[in-house]
């Protein structure tokens, strides 16, 4: 049915309200210093100076991990930070970046399921679903009390890849094609853990969902080969991210991601179930929520709602209440029986893709009204339900003022930048803001070292050392052979050229920084980052997959990608 203007704008009005209560505590002074402390604000200072200093894509950042240098953008979903580089070039500080990429993927969330609950069930359908996401305890947790803003910002891709992915296969249109492989990649260049949670899932829904729904018109083998193509296109276009993380993670120190036992973060069902999460240990799902998606299925199983995604919504009821039972100690043989899982570290992560599922699930809940005027009722009732449970959670408990965040250099920052520390180094970790108890421990990390040196010392001196990014320019003169330390860790990727020639470049033993042994003589030494040949292949394969994505989308817009509804 065909609306007058200014009726079409009411789900968008009725959204922009729902928006504001989580605007606000982005507009107080001061900016948030949740669970990663600085990191935020540091990831978004060193990925612009990579960017600056050349490095497409991102493989280094020189000052984290105490000023010795950390492959940290190579292993870590940056993709919710570039953004916020994108506003801190156009001028806004560093801080107000990162708070208005907060606030811009909220929005974003809500409006992704908006657009896909709304296509599946009507206007009041999605506004309703649209809330319920918003204001999930979860959702709120991760952007005020945790501060998780890569996972907050992964929340918001959910929506948008499973409507790309859901009407790739059901008409089979290669503009959707790309969109659903681009809604794929972006939810892996954003989160290194959700795309874990979330993908399997997901997929594995759909596939059940195809077999299920099968009839002589319209097989289930060819849209499972859609969902393989989406998938396999999808990764292909982000082959530069995972592959260095699949092949190249041997080089880290993984004890430091698997200190953290999962056995100790099952939620009981008395919390998991709570009225709310307003007070630790946060992880609660939020009653009204639950609530609302077993109605919204009961409605939609009526004869008389003639909903032709019924299965949909029952499946995501059931995909929303096993990552309920994943939160559970009774998964406990699950977790153990997959080790990547342990990667996870915390069960209670499950309930990000559980908000989704059990928004999506409560989405039918209006069709049980035939009255529009009571279905707009029923919404603003549970979306202001929803509000009154969930909004102790929208406040920001801790704030860091602008003048302190900008005095703080990245390299004191050691226990927020250390998750990628190289496996030749043997430094200790810091569990905390303050160093290791044993101050006199010689693999004790001394944040922000100053300069190269030279062993033996009395024997060479530096005549000059000036470092750009990520490439250090040394000038020396020995009087037998001795070597150049450069404090940086040594990782694979880094070479040296002594006097323009190759020269080989190792890790020092116990803390594992870079050094080069060089003749008698004066000479120049030049050490740098560069990309491996996996990093290589990966570019690559990114680059093959983007030019696809690239044909693909232009052909779906012509009109020559159309296979047409199944």
């Amino acid at each position: 049915m065909k609306y007058p203007f200014p009726r079409r704008l009411v789900p968008f009005l009725l959204l922009a309200i729902a928006l504001v209560p989580v605007a606000v505590p982005y507009l107080q002074p001061g900016f948030q210093f949740g669970d990663d402390l600085h990191a935020p604000y540091l990831r978004v200072i060193a990925l612009r100076q990579a960017i600056a200093d050349g490095q497409i894509p991102p493989r280094w950042f020189a000052e984290f991990d105490g000023g010795y240098g950390s492959p940290y953008p190579t292993f870590y979903a940056m993709l919710f930070y570039g953004v916020a580089v994108a506003f801190n070039v156009f001028g806004l500080s560093v801080g107000s970046a990162v708070e208005l990429t907060a606030y811009a993927v909220i929005v974003l969330a809500a409006l992704g399921m908006f657009v896909l609950v709304r296509s599946l069930w009507g206007e009041e359908s999605g506004v309703l679903a649209a809330v319920l996401y918003t204001y999930a305890p979860y959702h709120l947790v991760d952007a005020f009390v945790r501060g998780a803003l890569s996972e907050l910002a992964a929340l918001a891709w959910f929506p948008f890849l499973a409507y790309a992915t859901y009407q790739w296969i059901l008409c089979r249109q290669t503009k959707w094609l790309a969109l659903s492989s681009l809604s794929i990649g972006g939810l892996i260049l954003t989160h290194n853990l959700m795309p874990i949670l979330f993908l399997p899932l997901f997929f594995g829904l759909l596939v059940v969902l195809v077999i299920l729904g099968r009839s002589p018109a319209s097989p289930a083998l060819p849209r499972i080969r859609a969902i393989v193509v989406c998938c396999g296109l999808g990764l292909l276009t982000v082959a530069y991210f995972w592959l260095p993380i699949a092949l190249e993670r041997g080089f880290l120190r993984l004890d430091y991601f698997l200190q953290y036992d999962y056995r100790g973060d099952f939620v009981g069902r008395a919390a998991l179930f709570a009225w709310s999460s307003a007070s630790r240990p946060y992880t609660s799902i939020g009653l009204v929520l639950v609530i609302s998606a077993i109605i919204g299925v009961l409605v939609v199983l009526l004869p008389r709602t003639q909903s032709p995604h019924r299965l949909l919504a029952l499946g995501s009821l059931v995909a929303g209440f096993f990552c309920l039972f994943m939160v559970n100690s009774r998964s406990g043989w699950i977790w153990a029986r997959l080790p990547l899982l342990q990667f996870v570290q915390f069960p209670w992560r499950f309930l990000a893709p559980a908000s989704f599922f059990l928004a999506l699930a409560a989405g039918p809940l209006p069709r049980a009204f035939r009255s529009g005027l009571a279905a707009w009722g029923v919404v603003i009732v549970l979306g202001a339900a929803i509000y009154l449970q969930s909004s102790p959670l929208i406040r920001i408990r801790h704030r860091i003022d602008a003048v302190t965040l900008q005095a703080f250099r990245p390299c004191e920052a050691v226990s927020e930048t250390q998750d990628f520390r190289p496996q030749t180094s043997q430094t200790l970790f810091w569990r905390g803001t303050s160093p290791p108890a044993d101050a006199g421990d010689p693999l004790l990390l001394i944040p922000c070292a100053t300069g190269v040196s030279l062993s033996p010392a009395g024997e060479a001196q530096v005549l000059s050392s000036t470092r750009r990014g990520t490439r250090w320019d040394v000038r020396v003169t020995v009087d037998r052979k001795a070597v150049v330390t450069i404090p940086q860790f040594y990782f694979p990727g880094w070479a040296a050229w002594m006097d323009g020639e190759p020269a080989a470049v190792k890790p020092s033993q116990g803390k594992g920084l870079l050094e080069v042994t060089l003749p008698a003589g004066e000479h120049t030494l030049r050490v740098d980052f560069l990309e491996t040949t996996v990093r290589r292949v990966g570019n690559g394969m990114s680059l093959v997959g983007a030019a696809i994505i690239l044909v693909v989308f232009w052909l779906g817009l012509r009109g020559k990608g159309a296979a047409g509804p199944d």
